[in-house]
């Protein structure tokens, strides 16, 4: 019935305005003229990610699939639902259910890629994050893909894919100064102690007062016998966290 499709509009617009209230009424006068709305059904889904308990996402989801197994955020909600749940392998299965039915499914992708990760099965994150990326490199999610990608690729002990990711989020994100600890700390393990060095003492331009930043930089300077700089260094990191060296 077409009222129970404007029905559906209003709880949408509603919806993407966080009037939670509102935009459930209009869902649930929706179903009262049409209960089988699988479109209505997800997106009563979709509300409750965002207000509802795990098992109202799941109901809602589950309703949709069955009345309509061609909508793919279907998929991807219900998916979502068991991974807080951390039923991980039901959501997998889902995730992946998902992109049958849309292959071209970014988020199915994405969070595929935290399954995986979650299981330490880093060659199949790295997979998913660059389908990721083939889809849509504009995303507001791009700085954490390519963060993802560079810590996979250390984790599997490719150091120069690490960093080439890196320096990608750099770009995106050039003020956060943890992003140039982690290129030192890799450069540092590659034997590279001039770049670990150049991408710490930028780390500490950021932020001058990281007493872990200091005492890396200062163990980096021995190494390079700068003995002062990092009798200097060390001598702060321990004034701003006594601990640090522990």
């Amino acid at each position: 019935p077409q009222s129970a499709y404007a029905y559906c509009g209003l709880g949408i617009i509603y919806s993407e305005q966080n009037m939670i209230k509102e935009s459930e009424q209009y869902f649930q006068k929706s179903l009262e003229l049409n209960p089988k709305s699988a479109v209505t059904l997800c997106n009563l889904g979709i509300l409750f990610d965002k207000c509802g308990t795990i098992d109202q996402r799941i109901f809602y989801y589950q309703q949709a699939i069955e009345s309509d197994r061609s909508i793919d955020q279907s998929y991807n909600g219900l998916g979502l639902a068991y991974l807080d749940k951390q039923m991980h392998e039901n959501a997998k299965q889902l995730f992946q259910k998902c992109l049958e039915v849309n292959p071209q499914n970014f988020n199915a992708y994405l969070n595929l890629a935290t399954i995986f990760r979650i299981e330490s099965n880093y060659q199949e994150s790295i997979v998913c994050l660059e389908r990721c990326l083939k889809i849509d490199r504009q995303s507001d999610k791009t700085f954490s893909i390519y963060y993802y990608l560079a810590d996979a690729y250390q984790q599997l002990g490719m150091m120069e894919d690490a960093i080439e990711y890196l320096k990608k989020t750099i770009e995106i994100e050039p003020q956060q100064y943890f992003l140039h600890d982690k290129i030192g700390y890799i450069y540092e393990k590659m034997g590279n102690l001039e770049e670990s060095q150049k991408h710490l003492e930028t780390s500490l331009k950021i932020n001058p007062e990281s007493a872990g930043t200091l005492a890396n930089l200062g163990f980096i300077n021995i190494k390079l016998g700068n003995y002062q700089e990092a009798y200097q260094q060390l001598e702060y990191a321990l004034k701003l966290d006594p601990g640090v060296l522990f």
